[in-house]
């Protein structure tokens, strides 16, 4: 099913000079690797390889955590973000200016990935990290850009009453028509919800070894803040409405 979304957003945009990257953690386990492991990553592969050169997988180790007692993939979603961050800075993955970072259950419309990096590109918008009490933020520019995310649509069958109640009509919400951001025009600064565009480069030299580990859940609001977070009224993504 996410390749399936990885070829969606692949013919939505066709561009040169994007790559798709399938950034996933194995299942959480109470050993290290299990017996599944290398038939999951095989599948994997050949489904991706498929798809052709401009598609990656990028599948992390498990790594121990004591207070759990199992192993999970490193600090979960932040974690994998900047582990992905650093096998481009590295060169383990195509060498890119941005990355578009989106859920499995996301739909990314046509030419959006195209016009998110025209707006980053833009120099008014290009990020200046300075040093604050020794410490790298972003002070002018966004090193992040967050879109207008609104509901897929809901399944009316299927449905809970937490989305009957917060969705309208199949496909829209109460939001449907925002076109601005309180926090954005007040402060100039947005709010990221997990879903965007960021400069990889400027992500890790702000954000890399920042937080003390695993102590942090709510990770998108801190990230957003640091790097500094731009609000795009006018590019859309599509994602399933949260069922409670």
């Amino acid at each position: 099913e996410m390749v399936k979304q990885l070829e969606a957003a692949y013919w939505a945009n066709p561009q040169n000079g994007i790559y798709y990257t399938l950034l996933a953690d194995l299942p959480e386990s109470s050993t290290k690797t299990t017996e599944k492991d290398s038939e999951i990553i095989n599948y994997a592969k050949q489904q991706t390889e498929k798809l052709g050169e401009n598609f990656r997988l990028f599948i992390r180790e498990r790594t121990y955590y004591k207070e759990d007692d199992k192993w999970i993939g490193f600090e979960r979603k932040r974690g994998a973000l900047l582990e992905l961050n650093r096998a481009i800075i590295n060169g383990d993955l195509p060498k890119v200016n941005y990355v578009l970072t989106v859920d499995a259950d996301t739909i990314i419309p046509i030419n959006t990935a195209i016009k998110m990096a025209q707006i980053m590109h833009h120099p008014l918008n290009r990020p200046h990290v300075d040093y604050v009490k020794g410490e790298a933020i972003v002070t002018r520019g966004y090193g992040l850009l967050q879109p207008a995310v609104n509901p897929s649509g809901l399944d009316r069958e299927n449905s809970t009453i937490f989305e009957k109640i917060y969705c309208e009509e199949t496909g829209f919400d109460s939001y449907r028509c925002k076109t601005s951001d309180f926090y954005f025009d007040v402060c100039h600064e947005g709010i990221y919800t997990g879903k965007g565009m960021y400069d990889p480069y400027v992500f890790n030299s702000v954000l890399d070894g920042r937080f003390e580990k695993n102590s942090i859940l709510s990770h998108d609001l801190l990230e957003g803040s640091f790097v500094r977070t731009g609000f795009v009224s006018d590019v859309h993504l599509y994602d399933s409405f949260p069922r409670t």
